[in-house]
């Protein structure tokens, strides 16, 4: 045999039989000997085949589990793209829904501002109808200044005033078309006020204003201030003349003129009581 070489199975079987072939038949005790060396070889050779089918079968099985590991990995890729995949259109189908519902509400918004711009302009086409009388030169009819809630009787007193005064030369009769004028007139804390009771009207929740009657009564509770008699009382017995007679008389008189229920005696003795000594 050369060194180094192998020597396999058969070449070990074939080996014995010549040793066994080309020596003289000995004692009982070598013949024993030969035999349980072809024994020996015949089971070494078992074993060798069952541990080379073995060895096989575990290659085929790593074999296997390597493939199922990989088809494995990615189903399990594919599983986390799919869920990735999921959120983002669930994230997605949200934003639009967000996206349409703004988009109806911005519809609404513009459906209701479109419908107050329209009854604005019916109103000024009627105020235009009336100032111009069909095509007819006319004298401008003054507008009252606007009223912006503050809680004085006479600033508010005057704005009642002046308005029914410019509602009756409009001639509108309509009660809709002269709270739609009168409205126009309200600027701030009183526009803030006009614009909740007109949802409250909407909803059920405060009694409809149909004409100027009612606009100017809802004017008065709500702007009215209780105790401005008293205050106006209060003002009167400290004013001063510090100038002319003329501008003590002209502020004497405005403070007076929100006294109705006081004597003209009293106020006699208060604007006497002023004057200069």
């Amino acid at each position: 045999m050369t060194p180094g070489t192998v020597e396999t199975r058969s070449q070990r079987k074939k080996k014995l039989v010549e040793m066994a072939a080309g020596s003289q038949v000995g004692s009982s005790h070598e013949t024993e000997t030969l035999t349980l060396m072809e024994k020996i070889v015949w089971r070494m050779g078992a074993i060798e085949t069952s541990w080379e089918k073995e060895v096989e079968l575990l290659t085929k099985e790593r074999a296997t589990n390597l493939k199922l590991r990989e088809e494995f990995d990615e189903l399990r890729t594919q599983h986390e793209y799919t869920d990735l995949m999921c959120t983002q259109l669930e994230i997605r189908v949200k934003e639009v829904e967000e996206s349409r519902d703004q988009g109806l509400a911005k519809i609404v918004n513009l459906k209701k501002t479109l419908e107050d711009t329209r009854n604005e302009l019916a109103v000024v086409k009627k105020v235009v109808g009336h100032n111009s009388g069909g095509g007819v030169p006319h004298k401008k009819i003054k507008e009252p200044e606007s009223y912006d809630g503050t809680r004085k009787a006479k600033t508010l007193g005057n704005f009642l005033w002046d308005m029914e005064q410019y509602l009756e030369r409009l001639n509108l009769s309509d009660g809709e078309t002269q709270v739609k004028v009168a409205a126009q007139f309200l600027t701030k804390d009183a526009k803030m006020w006009w614009r909740r009771r007109v949802d409250q009207i909407a909803n059920g929740s405060a009694d409809d204003i149909t004409s100027w009657s009612d606009l100017k009564q809802a004017l008065q509770t709500h702007f009215s201030p209780q105790d401005d008699t008293w205050e106006a009382r209060t003002r009167i017995k400290y004013i001063k003349q510090t100038g002319s007679l003329q501008a003590y008389q002209q502020e004497f008189s405005s403070v007076a003129l929100e006294l109705l229920n006081m004597a003209e005696k009293d106020k006699v003795f208060n604007f006497i009581i002023g004057l200069k000594p």
